[in-house]
């Protein structure tokens, strides 16, 4: 959170302009949306944030924050899947699997 923040802060300092934030993580995301509010702006109206593993506090901060969800289970079955390859021989080139994500649209 303290990094999303600092860095966040840093940006709004310089006045960089920008219209929104896709932070790593929701809790680099939570550190945005408190340095956006002590500069004035307004979320999203000013600066649209997006977070991303929908832990528990999203829906409770004000506002709530849209974030992204990864299928972890999904995420774990494609990994056993190229391990059990690489182990049983296949040294083919590295292979790029697509997951599907869901975005969970909320007030930011």
């Amino acid at each position: 959170m303290e990094d999303g923040y600092k860095r966040t802060k840093q940006m709004l300092e310089k006045d960089l302009y920008f219209t929104a934030i896709f932070a790593y993580n929701d809790m680099l995301a939570f550190g945005a949306m408190q340095a956006i509010k002590e500069k004035g702006l307004r979320i999203p109206e000013d600066i649209g944030v997006v977070g991303y593993d929908d832990i528990p506090f999203c829906s409770l901060m004000n506002p709530a924050l849209t974030t992204i969800i990864l299928k972890k289970q999904e995420l774990g079955t494609e990994s056993v899947k190229l391990l059990l390859s690489r182990i049983n021989g296949n040294r083919k080139k590295p292979k790029k699997i697509m997951l599907d994500v869901d975005i969970i649209v909320r007030k930011t």
